[in-house]
């Protein structure tokens, strides 16, 4: 077992066009699209006698469709004006947001080889499986940030900002950033409840460390600058920030501290870790009854989770030890990425580039994928991809 688990430390990644694969995958998914739809065409023919209309009761249907993907109920939504109404309301958006599988969206697009296309490029956590949505846009490039299923991402020749859902295509050309002298850029994206939208905040500091922010209400259209923390607390920071309720977290790789800044007070503070951290594959994320998490890699081969807890204020959170996970392997290189189903699991990346997922209540790990020879990432998962959530948030949300 030692043997192995230092061969897997050992590993090293050999780098391989990404854009390649990626094109490889988007071509079996269009093929096997086409030869979906051609069945489901064909099997509509054989339909000879027409079916009874059943009505079912409102509170039953909104059960019903709250379990089903945002691509189809997207679908679904045009099938009745009462389906319509269920779908749209404010409070089967919200359910639906809340209880939404999270997946991994790749954070360049993918280009199709057989049309002009570009497709988003997802990855199921259960099954490790690839998916594609095609994009309303061929201009789209790098996605910053995503936050209930909203992505920000950059478009057209002079990388301007939109913020826009996938699934249900809304989107909102941005107010041009501060970007005069910029060397560090970090986008975040959270709900403000003052002002029932989202805002998108931008965190950044130029070649002469200088640091600056600013806060962007998407109803209000324009940038508001904020007190930015020194540039000591950013000068480390390379992950897009956590989002959880109102707060955006960032963490500095080799430090003991992280950076919260709420919409609530629109003020940074600093805070430490509740313990040492011991490497650099260390994690925050957003754990279960959404709130925030962080994975400490305490010995050889145990992880610890820790959830913060709010107690009422500020100053009353409190940082406890959710699990202690003892996999019986060295774990020194194996990466937490994010929670999923709620909090009940966790997916981490092993240094061989094969995906875990670690069950919580049953302790088991299992692999859900593993990389094959004609797939080459160039590189760790999560350095090319972000937790995502397939929902029906609109970005005019009020």
């Amino acid at each position: 077992m030692r043997d192995r688990a230092r061969a897997a430390v050992n590993y090293v990644a050999p780098y391989g066009d990404g854009d390649n694969w990626r094109r490889h995958q988007l071509a079996e998914f269009l093929q096997e699209r086409s030869a979906r739809k051609q069945e489901a065409a064909a099997s509509q023919d054989l339909v000879i006698e027409p079916r009874n209309q059943v009505t079912l009761f409102d509170e039953l249907l909104f059960k019903i469709l709250i379990l089903l993907p945002a691509q189809s109920l997207f679908r679904l939504q045009f099938v009745c004006k009462k389906w319509f109404e269920i779908i749209n309301s404010s409070i089967f958006i919200r359910c639906h947001a809340q209880q939404s599988e999270t997946v991994l969206i790749c954070r360049k697009l993918t280009l199709s080889e057989e049309n002009t296309k570009s497709y988003f490029h997802f990855m199921d956590l259960d099954c490790g499986g690839n998916r594609f949505m095609e994009s309303s846009s061929m201009e789209l490039s790098d996605i910053l940030a995503s936050c209930d299923g909203l992505i920000l991402v950059r478009f057209g020749k002079y990388k301007k900002l939109m913020i826009m859902n996938p699934t249900t295509r809304s989107q909102v050309v941005l107010p041009e950033e501060k970007k005069c002298g910029i060397i560090y850029n970090s986008f975040g994206i959270a709900y403000s409840n003052e002002a029932k939208t989202y805002s998108v905040v931008h965190l950044y500091f130029d070649k002469f460390g200088r640091t600056g922010c600013e806060i962007l209400c998407i109803c209000r259209r324009k940038w508001k600058s904020i007190e930015a923390p020194p540039f000591e607390l950013v000068r480390g920071m390379t992950e897009i920030p956590v989002t959880v309720g109102e707060s955006l977290y960032w963490m500095d790789r080799p430090s003991s501290y992280y950076l919260k800044m709420s919409l609530h007070d629109e003020k940074f503070v600093c805070r430490e870790f509740p313990v040492s951290r011991t490497a650099y594959w260390d994690k925050l994320m957003e754990m279960e009854g959404r709130q925030l998490g962080f994975v400490n890699h305490a010995e050889i081969d145990v992880l610890q989770v820790w959830i913060l807890m709010d107690e009422g204020g500020l100053m009353k959170e409190k940082w406890v030890k959710m699990y202690s996970l003892n996999l019986g392997m060295d774990v020194t290189f194996y990466m937490p990425i994010c929670s999923t189903r709620n909090g009940k699991e966790m997916v981490i990346e092993g240094p061989d580039h094969k995906m875990y997922v670690y069950n919580f209540e049953r302790g088991e790990m299992k692999l859900v994928h593993s990389r094959n020879d004609d797939e080459a990432w160039g590189g760790w998962v999560q350095k090319h991809h972000i937790p995502h959530r397939d929902t029906l948030v609109s970005c005019h949300v009020r």
